[in-house]
């Protein structure tokens, strides 16, 4: 029998890391009516996925979008990451409630589908594209999505950041999201705007890591 994305929720086993430390942190935007969706009436399922999951979501305003799109920013804060990944399994298992597939603010998405895109330092995202591009190849033939990072950075410093797109099945995201907050050591408080711990400089000094990688 075919398994449901809610089978990989909290109750059926979400993936689980044994790092822990100060408090973890991971954005991805979603389109307006995704974010309403997620509020739920008078604030309820925001409410149940943070007592469910141990992390807290907060969700920008309508009139708060991320700069250059028409989406929202979700922050889903958390202790350990395990809880930061059961957070956003949760969301992406709401989001596709009704469809069987989440939209991402895109009008064209298969059966079964998914387009996410989640907001990372940019320190991080060197250190998804790996030296020479090797850690993003993995990241691709493991998971079977599509990864795109943008090229257009956002900030400046500690504070600049990039998007990393993610399109392809909806029960990949499963082997995509630990391999992504394995290496996002730079998601610790920064991806809500406060202060990253410098966690892994390994590719401080790859120069061209920043260029556009498609997938």
């Amino acid at each position: 029998m075919k398994r449901s994305f809610d089978a990989y929720g909290p109750a059926g086993g979400a993936p689980k890391f044994a790092r822990s430390g100060p408090v973890v942190a991971l954005k991805m935007l979603v389109s307006p009516k995704e974010a309403g969706t997620l509020i739920g009436k008078g604030g309820m399922t925001q409410k149940q996925i943070s007592d469910i999951t141990g992390c807290k979501l907060h969700l920008s305003g309508m009139n708060e979008l991320y700069p250059g799109t028409q989406m929202q920013e979700v922050c889903v804060r958390a202790e350990h990451p395990d809880a930061v990944s059961n957070g956003v399994l949760q969301i992406l298992s709401k989001l596709s409630e009704e469809t069987g597939k989440v939209m991402g603010g895109e009008w064209e998405v298969e059966d079964g589908g998914a387009r996410v895109h989640f907001i990372v330092p940019t320190s991080a995202a060197r250190n998804i594209i790996g030296k020479g591009g090797e850690y993003i190849k993995g990241l691709r033939q493991a998971s079977g999505m599509k990864v795109h990072i943008e090229e257009v950075v956002l900030g400046n410093g500690d504070a600049a950041e990039q998007v990393i797109s993610l399109a392809g099945p909806l029960l990949n995201m499963q082997t995509a999201l630990p391999m992504i907050l394995e290496k996002d050591g730079g998601c610790r408080h920064s991806a809500c705007g406060e202060p990253a711990a410098d966690d892994d400089d390994e590719d401080d000094d790859e120069d061209d890591a920043l260029r556009c990688w498609h997938w």
